[in-house]
């Protein structure tokens, strides 16, 4: 399958260029001490979420709140590998060594994905945006069975592509994460590890703890219904919706426009968008800005000459007046309106 690949016209105005080099200066670099709260309250609601359903003890009142369970676990489970994606880049802690562990022990481990085959991928991702060249987009246009996941505007109505979907979402995922744990790169050649040498026997220490304490105290059957289940059945959705709003539906005629921001609002950010990952556009102008420093980034490069009319923006992904929803179904949004501060909006 032929993969599409970018518009010959891929430069910023040079003003917006020059904006850039001096927003890169006042916001680049690791903001250690923010990683390791959000990363702190991850685990946190996490911990609460489990330990309540475990003190249910598989009671009636434990099968009806598996569901909601499921939904909140899913849910950090996608913001502990968003956290992964900002230690890719260096920014979980000022110190490389720190970096690398917390990265691949507490933010991939979990999940089980190498941070190190991650980031060779995403590296290549940022170089080559939507091109043939860019492994990500490759898995998901190279083939015809999974390129008619990506390709909007729908056919059919949402509701429908969203079940339409869900079983090649959780195929999808499996392949991924398949592929980042097994030491190759999308293409297929073997994947260069660029973490320290004693991450792997850390990593297989820390597997080797938990399936003893799993043993010892009897929690398999809990782990794969409170852990395992929300990454098959739930997180494969979220993932795929947020995939979508990254660099789908989306015109791709210049680096403006071949990704998006959603400036959505707190319940859609705490399922779909955890740790500032909607504004993903603003995260590809300057790869190096922590997830914390995001929103102060967007409002300055609002400020920006070229930026706020030519920038992809949309107020929500279902919620809203300008969603990714409506960029979904090809449809004009009824108030014609894009965000522009957070939490603000003016005319497009």
């Amino acid at each position: 399958m032929t993969i599409p690949t970018p518009p010959p016209s891929t430069r910023l105005d040079d003003g917006l260029r020059h904006r850039l080099r001096q927003l890169s200066t006042r916001f680049n670099g690791p903001r250690a001490g923010a990683f390791h709260r959000a990363l702190g309250f991850d685990y946190g609601v996490l911990m609460l979420t489990i330990g309540a359903m475990t003190a249910l003890s598989f009671g009636p009142a434990f099968w009806l709140l598996l569901p909601l369970a499921w939904l909140i676990i899913a849910a950090r489970q996608h913001a502990i590998l968003v956290l992964l994606h900002d230690a890719t880049h260096g920014l979980a802690h000022p110190r490389r060594g720190w970096n690398e562990v917390i990265g691949e022990l507490a933010c991939g481990a979990p999940m089980f994905v190498t941070m190190s085959k991650y980031r060779k991928d995403h590296l290549a991702h940022h170089r080559e945006l939507n091109s043939a060249a860019d492994p990500d987009w490759v898995r998901k246009l190279g083939s015809t069975a999974e390129a008619r996941f990506w390709q909007f505007p729908l056919s059919t109505s949402a509701s429908r592509f969203l079940l339409w979907s869900w079983f090649g979402s959780v195929c999808y995922l499996l392949r991924s994460f398949t592929h980042l744990s097994a030491g190759t790169t999308a293409g297929g050649e073997a994947a260069v590890a660029t973490s320290p040498g004693y991450i792997r026997p850390l990593r297989t220490g820390l597997y080797l703890g938990l399936a003893g304490a799993l043993t010892v105290f009897g929690g398999w059957l809990l782990f794969l219904l409170l852990w395992v289940a929300p990454v098959l059945l739930v997180l494969p959705l979220i993932m795929r919706i947020r995939s979508i709003a990254e660099h789908f539906a989306l015109p791709n005629e210049q680096p403006l426009n071949a990704s998006r921001n959603v400036v959505c609002g707190p319940l859609e950010a705490f399922l779909l968008a955890p740790h500032n990952v909607n504004l993903h556009l603003d995260h590809h102008l300057l790869p190096g800005v922590s997830f914390t420093e995001l929103p102060a980034l967007h409002r300055s490069l609002q400020e920006a000459p070229g930026y706020a009319a030519a920038a992809h923006q949309n107020d929500g992904y279902f919620l809203g007046a300008r969603t990714l929803l409506h960029d979904m179904l090809g449809r004009e949004s009824t108030t014609r309106k894009q965000p522009s501060k957070l939490g603000r909006s003016v005319p497009a």
